[in-house]
């Protein structure tokens, strides 16, 4: 019988929509208000000061100026499907971090210095040296790479 000889060799870098890093990180509390994703981008909702909406077709024409940073899990919540989703159910709190290190999925492979990417309508997120079309610069780069459709670490 042969004994196993490693542990953890493939241990996930983190999980997508969580802190990466507490030094330095800027967050405040708010409300979702529609397709709010962890891990993904954030535009303003109907009150700017307390709620946030996630890409859609109405964010579509929006730019890099509108993005109002990334979307982190804040408590545990139950998810209306009762399937694990990364989706933030409407009308629950989380946090919106303006700057810091935390985890995404990135569309593409992504390393180390690379400009994140975001498509504002549909929310997919993507890596590379400059945005394309249908992408935006989101002002945040890639701290810690990873395969494409893997998590990353991103910073701002």
């Amino acid at each position: 019988m042969a004994f196993q000889s490693t542990i953890y060799s493939e241990q996930a870098l983190g999980k997508p929509g969580t802190i990466a890093r507490l030094n330095p990180i800027d967050k405040v509390p708010v409300v979702a208000e529609a397709n709010v994703v962890a891990g993904g981008f954030l535009f303003a909702g109907t009150n700017p000061e307390t709620q946030v909406i996630g890409p859609s077709t109405a964010t579509a024409s929006l730019t890099a100026a509108d993005i109002e940073g990334v979307a982190v899990f804040e408590k545990m919540q139950w998810n209306a499907s009762g399937q694990p989703s990364l989706n933030i159910n409407n009308g629950e709190e989380l946090a919106k971090v303006r700057s810091g290190y935390v985890y995404v999925i990135s569309s593409t492979q992504s390393t180390y210095g690379q400009k994140v990417l975001l498509n504002p309508s549909t929310g997919a997120i993507s890596t590379g040296a400059s945005a394309g079309t249908g992408t935006i610069d989101t002002g945040w780069v890639v701290e810690t790479g990873n395969a494409a459709g893997q998590v990353c670490e991103i910073r701002k």
